[in-house]
């Protein structure tokens, strides 16, 4: 009867290690793919809307764009990678122990299954309430850790919560102990393997960024030295912009007679865009003096660019729209500062929620008037200057955004390096 017994308990013993290794194998492929969906937005390889921006309320790229996709400077992802890599080899070496040992990493896989159910109540909460957006791979991870923990609840320790937290934190400084203290060799090499595991997973932004830049099927950039090579390589063309100084001219900071001279067209809501207009900022700190940089809009968006033959980026003529606006009012760099960096504009939210924000929200934080600037938008006046714009743009050959001209020739697929890099040969040469 007790060895019927004990059998019986060891089946179900390895039933759930068995089961919680799937579950972790799942939630490592998530991890790895949320992580790459995090580096291509981000590092501005992203060449469309990712496949999980669904819907309003279902948006990967809002949530990678808001402050809480990163945790010390690591994307959430690279947790993810640690936590399920971790995981899966404690209850792998433990298939292979007594049922001591199974007892002890149940109780670990618990404890820690515990923890990350209630962080994913509180990332949930963070996304649901403060950026307004869920990402699907996220929601996924959730679920795979209160599946984790259900799984040990129920087949584990049968609802005794506390006793199997107790004996999971009573194991983990046993461990610790045993590595540390005691000079254990298996429970040293334990903790060498999970700190190299650690060491892999925040270097894994890095290595996913070194893959996903060298596929030419999409990724936007190319090695820097090849790039700065096109550029030489390129015919130079007059893109034509009006420095009139009315209101329908061109923005730019600079001298006229600068030695280097950048055009950039973007759109207001590619994260390439995004990504090196914020950079682009830094960069030219350092070239004080040196450079006329002018901004050029064009709208992915079929409300005022008719080369968008269906609904893509819902909000971008409207932004456009209000940062022209916002010149009305001298404030058209800070207008375009704003835009470029809230994650509103990463959200499907309806137009009106958008045009509201804009108008209302916007145009307090930068002190304008908000009467002039829903009157203003209202007009649409400035779509004939975005459509000239978007005009000249195709006429010089742009291809996507964000597109930039550097001294009258096209930088293919521009990246901050590559952007340096030539400006750097271009004062080199002088």
């Amino acid at each position: 009867m007790t060895t019927a017994a004990s059998s019986s308990r060891t089946k179900a013993s390895s039933s759930v290690l068995v089961g919680l290794q799937v579950v972790c194998v799942l939630g490592l492929l998530l991890s790895a793919v949320a992580l790459y969906e995090h580096v291509i937005y981000s590092r501005g390889l992203a060449t469309g809307p990712s496949f999980c921006n669904i819907s309003s309320r279902i948006n990967c790229e809002a949530v990678n764009a808001s402050e809480w996709s990163v945790f010390f400077g690591l994307p959430i992802a690279s947790y993810g990678l640690f936590f399920y890599t971790a995981l899966l080899g404690l209850l792998t070496i433990a298939r292979r122990q007594d049922d001591e040992v199974v007892t002890a990493s149940h109780s670990v896989a618990f404890l820690a299954s515990f923890a990350a159910s209630f962080i994913s109540l509180a990332l949930f909460g963070i996304s649901h309430f403060i950026i307004g957006a869920l990402c699907i791979l996220c929601i996924g991870l959730y679920l795979i850790n209160f599946a984790m923990l259900g799984m040990l609840w129920v087949g584990a320790f049968r609802g005794r919560v506390l006793a199997g937290l107790v004996v999971g934190v009573q194991a983990i400084l046993s461990f610790l102990r045993a590595a540390c203290v005691s000079g254990g060799g298996s429970a040293r090499k334990s903790l060498v393997g999970l700190v190299l595991v650690g060491l892999l997973s925040a270097i894994a932004p890095e290595a996913v960024y070194s893959v996903a830049s060298r596929n030419s099927a999409t990724s936007t950039k190319l090695p820097t030295e090849e790039a700065i090579a096109r550029w030489k390589a390129q015919r130079v063309v007059s893109v034509e912009s009006d420095f009139s100084g009315g209101a329908f001219s061109d923005y730019s900071i600079g001298a006229a007679d600068a030695p280097i001279q950048i055009v950039e067209f973007a759109d207001f809501e590619c994260p390439g865009c995004r990504v090196l207009y914020a950079r682009m900022h830094e960069l030219l700190k350092k070239y004080e003096g040196k450079y006329r940089f002018v901004f050029r809009n064009y709208p992915l968006d079929q409300e005022c660019n008719p080369s968008i033959k269906k609904e893509f980026h819902r909000y971008a003529c409207l932004a456009a729209s209000f940062t022209r606006c916002a010149g009305e009012q001298g404030r058209f760099w800070q207008a375009l500062d704003f835009v470029f960096t809230d994650p509103v504009m990463t959200d499907e939210r309806t137009t009106l929620d958008v045009r509201g924000f804009l108008v209302e929200q916007a145009s307090q934080t930068l002190g304008l008037d908000g009467q002039a600037m829903d009157e203003c938008v209202t007009s649409r006046r400035y779509y004939p200057k975005l459509q000239r714009d978007i005009e000249e743009a195709n006429r010089v050959g742009l291809q996507s955004t964000p597109s930039v001209w550097i001294n009258g020739k096209q930088v293919e697929r521009p990246t901050i390096d590559t952007i340096e890099g030539i400006l750097k040969d271009i004062l080199n040469a002088r």
